[in-house]
Order: structure tokens, then C-alpha cells, then sequence
């Protein structure tokens, strides 16, 4: 995770879905190199509760 203060970033390989990364998931069925997908959450924090504030994909 990067970034300070009410958004930070958080890569697609730090959210874990049942044990498994959500970049595992993403990548079922896929198929050739995946080397340069990318995905990344920005997550804002408000009264308490986190809430994503943007999704970054990138191939």
C-alpha cells in the first residue's frame, strides 16, 4: 500500500479473496504473459469506513 492521509493505493497481490490474491483471480482463464497487467484500488477513507475511490488498470 502506498500513499498518507485519506487515500492510499493498494495493489491487486495485497487483497486476498478465501486465501487466493485478487490478481490470481483476475488471471483465471487468462492466457499469454500477463507480466504487464496491472490493477491497483484507490481507497478513500471516510466517517470510518474505506471505500474505493478509483481502479487503475493498466495492461
Amino acid at each position: 500500500m502506498t500513499g498518507d492521509g485519506p487515500v492510499i493505493t493498494v495493489p491487486d497481490t495485497a487483497i486476498t479473496l478465501d486465501g487466493r490474491t485478487l490478481r490470481s483471480l483476475e488471471l483465471i482463464g487468462g492466457s499469454g504473459d500477463s507480466k504487464s497487467f496491472t490493477l491497483t484500488l484507490n481507497v478513500e477513507k471516510r466517517d470510518g469506513a474505506w471505500y474505493v475511490a478509483d481502479l487503475n488498470l493498466g495492461v
